[in-house]
């Protein structure tokens, strides 16, 4: 089989076991010539198509051209072509062998990014330079985005022709600290049976990721019952950085209850003047209101227990009613005086009974002003589950209540036990 190897090589040219100098193109030979064409023709990716003299094993008198147009034969793409040409009155054929050989170059650079965010190959490259076409990929399967620090990084250059080269950089991870910022969060005020569009005019922005997750916790919000609640709105990073924000939503009673709804909250504001100090810390503000309830109420065993509303300006206004209307002036004024509070009911037993769970710096706990005959010294202000569970063995079953969908509190409360006091379980 016949070969001829072309390969520009700065003007010096291999001929045979020999050198020669031909116009820059390197001539191997691979055994005696003779005065046919050479059945293959080797040449380098990317160097310039040959001259038709080229594919002769024997210069010829005659001239020599191409049959076939070979222009259209890109040399940047390996491959095996068929080459027509005549010289003087023959025609002869043979086949252009395109071969990649060089290895592909390039250069790298170093990159700095945040821990979670994420890159591609080519975005550490700088430049690169091959006849073909190249493909960059990680070795070692990339570097680990997660991991703050630097990490070394190794590309893999790779032309047509399977030819690799190796690039070496560094990756710097930097740990993203900074939480996102909400902006857009304002308290609403509504009616009972309205709805709320939580996160209308709410933003979340972040120094590092334009896509942040945000959450709203409407889970403490009834939009059936008058009163304030709290919504949460939690915005997360890719990260984990986290920022929550918090508004309060005032469900107000239909325009038919509203006049009633409003004394409520004026009897409820002139009577936090007289007793409550916002200074003080929330134990010493509950136990403000708690006293107030007490002392300016009157116990009678009557009640409306289907409005609230009315029982609370009763107990205002007129100083008497029973646990209801306790419960209805004391939970009004908790909650304008700014803490969060849960109705509680007696579960069992042959009469109702109603108090609240408020929360004091972060913690439930059970508040109860109304007055009883028995063991009258036991006062249930800021109790504990566990507390109210005690109490209720002794007497009757009285704080007996559902613990489902209510917050458990902790251990022991805020209260303090009247001297000499011990829980009996008989």
């Amino acid at each position: 089989m016949k070969k001829k190897t072309l390969k520009k090589w700065k003007g010096i040219v291999g001929i045979g076991f020999g050198l020669a100098v031909a116009a820059g193109l390197g001539v191997l030979y691979w055994k005696i010539p003779d005065n046919r064409p050479w059945q293959y023709v080797i040449l380098e990716a990317g160097a310039p198509l040959p001259q038709p003299e080229d594919f002769l094993i024997k210069q010829a008198k005659a001239e020599t051209s191409f049959v076939s147009d070979i222009s259209s034969i890109d040399t940047k793409v390996p491959g095996d072509y068929t080459v027509e040409l005549a010289s003087g009155r023959f025609q002869y054929s043979s086949v252009l062998q395109i071969r990649d050989t060089v290895s592909p170059l390039g250069g790298v650079k170093e990159l700095t990014l945040s821990v979670g965010e994420t890159c591609v190959p080519t975005d550490f490259l700088e430049w690169a330079w091959d006849a073909t076409d190249l493909t960059l990929t990680y070795a070692y399967g990339g570097p680990d985005f997660n991991q703050a620090g630097d990490q070394p990084v190794t590309l893999v250059l790779t032309d047509v022709g399977g030819q690799e080269t190796r690039l070496n950089t560094v990756l710097h991870l930097i740990a993203d600290t900074t939480p996102p910022v909400i902006t857009g969060v304002q308290d609403q005020t509504v009616y009972v049976g309205d709805t709320i569009s939580y996160k209308h005019g709410v933003t979340v922005t972040d120094d590092k990721d334009t896509d942040v997750e945000l959450v709203v916790d409407n889970s403490g919000v009834d939009l059936e019952t008058p009163g304030t609640y709290t919504v949460v709105y939690l915005a997360t990073d890719a990260a984990g950085n986290q920022t929550t924000a918090t508004a309060e939503i005032r469900v107000l009673p239909k325009d038919t209850d509203m006049a009633s709804y409003e004394k409520k909250i004026e009897l409820a504001d002139e009577a936090l003047a007289e007793c409550w100090d916002s200074t003080d810390s929330e134990v010493e503000q509950l136990r403000s209101i708690y006293n107030y309830v007490r002392e300016n109420m009157s116990y009678t065993g009557d009640s409306d227990k289907n409005d609230e509303t009315g029982e609370a300006i009763r107990g205002f206004t007129e100083g008497v009613g029973d646990c209801f209307t306790y419960f209805a002036m004391l939970k009004v004024m908790m909650e304008e005086a700014g803490f969060e509070t849960l109705d509680v009911q007696r579960v069992g037993g042959s009469t109702h009974h109603f108090w609240s769970l408020v929360q004091v710096e972060g913690e439930w706990y059970h508040i109860d002003a109304c007055p009883r005959s028995h063991y009258s010294e036991w006062l249930c202000f800021l109790r504990s589950d566990s507390e109210v569970e005690a109490f209720s063995k002794m007497w009757k079953k009285y704080y007996n209540f559902d613990h489902e969908d209510l917050p458990a509190t902790p251990e022991h409360g805020l209260g303090t036990d009247p001297a000499g006091w011990e829980y009996d379980d008989d």
